[in-house]
């Protein structure tokens, strides 16, 4: 049987054989798709309550760590979010920075840190635009 992925990842594949005799073994590995992992940020994100885009945070998986830090720009630390994988097949997944600040300003910067698996760090820094 032949399966395809559509997206980067670790995923968990299994194998069970039966015999002619009914009896069984199963297998499951977990095997690293393309690179291993997906990774995307917005470029812009509405904190309105409306349900939609309220949250800035990647869209990621392949993760067992990811760790997200949110600056102003002028480089003033306002947020810190690190999330770790409890059991392999939990998705892990960041709340995401709400927009929360002092300031009316429009422009901020990203940092994001993730481990893989294989215990590979993967770094990634930007900028996004809060729009009320």
């Amino acid at each position: 049987m032949v399966h395809n992925y559509i997206h980067h990842g670790y995923y968990l594949v299994g194998l069970k054989i039966i015999d002619s005799n009914g009896c069984s073994q199963e297998i499951a590995k977990s095997v690293a798709i393309g690179k291993g992992y997906n990774l995307t940020f917005p470029t812009v994100f509405t904190p309105n309550d409306d349900q939609f885009n309220d949250y800035f945070r990647p869209v990621q998986n392949g993760f067992v760590k990811a760790e997200l830090h949110i600056y102003n720009s002028n480089g003033q630390f306002l947020y810190r979010e690190v999330v770790e994988q409890t059991h392999n097949l939990d998705p892990l997944e960041l709340q995401g920075w709400d927009g929360t600040t002092q300031t009316d300003e429009r422009y901020y910067i990203y940092s994001f840190i993730g481990t893989l698996p294989s215990g590979k760090t993967v770094d990634r820094s930007g900028t996004f635009i809060l729009l009320r």
